[in-house]
């Protein structure tokens, strides 16, 4: 595969690669080939188009109780934590470990970008620009452990997931402290140190209080508009407004779940979220319940990301799933990012590889993005327009941010 010629330079605002357990660390190599069926790896990435992508990594959860989250504030948690905290860390270690390695494994294809000017560096080499951004701050109460993310070349955090810590509410969880002191000293030191906040997946609360805290323009890097779709994953116009007027971003998301109302509730009727749960509950039976030490959490961990040929996931194609959003509902979230937060603070978020298969009709994977480009063409955005959409205002926004 080679580059697409009609896309301009594109900044993802979230990139995942597949990733598997290994003894001692994590393997993302599976992604240097194309690989049928798979939302992203390096060939159909670079086929698509894509320059730079914020680049992440997650640590397992699992569900541990069948009440549905996002489209209302759940009674209990929902998902938990596999690793316990101190463990956590390790495990984000691991996946760094692999991150570096898969890095070295591409060559001459990707590189990895501390700094605004080593993307544009990178540009110009013809390579793909790949910022660490993990998934969940997972910091075990040390700003310390913040500090060393830094130092291994950590640029960003999503610094609300769920159950990463009790110091910050996610969207998924019941309403709590929104962010406590030490959520604030995580924010005033990101900004210090120059990495970019995350708000995606964080609770309207939260989100308030970062931008009440940081001083520095922050991303909801991969979040459509709630207006539109009445998710709590979804950003209400309040705090769209208040991204952007703080100089931030939003980068619209790709899941149909977050671009259509109703998609997700028809999800939950078609009884795919019960089969997850009912998974779940079948592994935890066999491996234990978080939360549990590490030996234990790293062989539930290996059972979740690895699989189990005996005790499979249940596929989508086994229930009477809901039609996928199209693009043109897809074009109504950008145009009402536009209208409220103005054009120089809208994103392209993807989020390829870290959701379901029910991805938008015609961006089922990275090597569609020139889909995006046309859709947004005959929309009516012009060529300047597009190209900040795509890459040049997430750009803009890690510079200042980051450096």
């Amino acid at each position: 595969m080679t580059a697409s010629t009609n896309v301009p330079f594109t900044f993802l605002g979230m990139l995942y690669f597949k990733q598997r357990l290994t003894a001692d660390s994590t393997s993302f190599l599976s992604a240097l080939a194309n690989r049928p069926g798979v939302q992203a790896d390096l060939p159909k990435v670079i086929a698509g188009g894509t320059g730079a992508a914020l680049w992440s990594a997650g640590i397992e959860t699992i569900v541990t109780t069948p009440e549905i989250h996002y489209v209302r504030a759940p009674k209990a948690k929902v998902l938990r934590a596999v690793f316990d905290p101190a463990a956590a860390v390790e495990r984000v270690l691991r996946s760094l470990d692999g991150l570096q390695a898969f890095v070295e494994a591409a060559g001459d294809k990707v590189t990895l970008a501390m700094s605004a000017d080593d993307i544009a560096q990178a540009r110009k080499a013809g390579k793909l620009a790949l910022v660490l951004h993990f998934t969940g701050a997972w910091l075990n109460g040390s700003l310390s452990v913040l500090r060393n993310y830094h130092r291994l070349g950590v640029r960003g955090l999503q610094v609300a997931i769920t159950d990463n810590g009790d110091w910050i509410d996610s969207a998924s969880e019941p309403d709590g402290v929104g962010l406590d002191d030490f959520g604030h000293q995580v924010i005033t030191e990101m900004n210090r140190l120059g990495m970019l906040v995350d708000v995606s997946h964080a609770s309207d609360r939260a989100t308030a209080a970062i931008l009440d805290t940081s001083t520095k323009p922050i991303v909801a890097s991969h979040s459509n508009a709630r207006a539109l779709c009445k998710v709590r994953r979804n950003l209400p116009d309040d705090l769209i407004k208040r991204i952007a007027d703080g100089g931030g971003a939003i980068g619209i998301h790709f899941w149909s779940g977050f671009t259509r109302e109703g998609f997700l509730r028809q999800q939950i009727e078609a009884g795919f979220y019960q089969a997850g749960y009912e998974h779940a509950r079948q592994v935890s039976l066999r491996f234990g319940t978080p939360p549990l030490d590490p030996s234990h959490a790293y062989l539930l961990a290996f059972a979740l990301r690895n699989g189990l040929t005996d005790l499979p996931k249940p596929r989508t194609s086994a229930f009477d799933m809901p039609k996928a959003a199209t693009l043109d509902e897809l074009m109504e979230h950008i145009d009402h990012l536009v209208n409220v937060a103005g054009l120089s603070h809208v994103a392209v978020g993807a989020d390829w590889g870290g959701i379901g298969p029910e991805c938008v009709t015609g961006l089922e994977n990275a090597s569609q993005l020139p889909n995006l480009v046309r859709a947004l063409e005959k929309r009516g955005y012009t060529s300047t327009q597009i190209e900040k959409i795509m890459g040049t205002n997430l750009l803009r926004v890690f510079r200042d941010a980051v450096g």
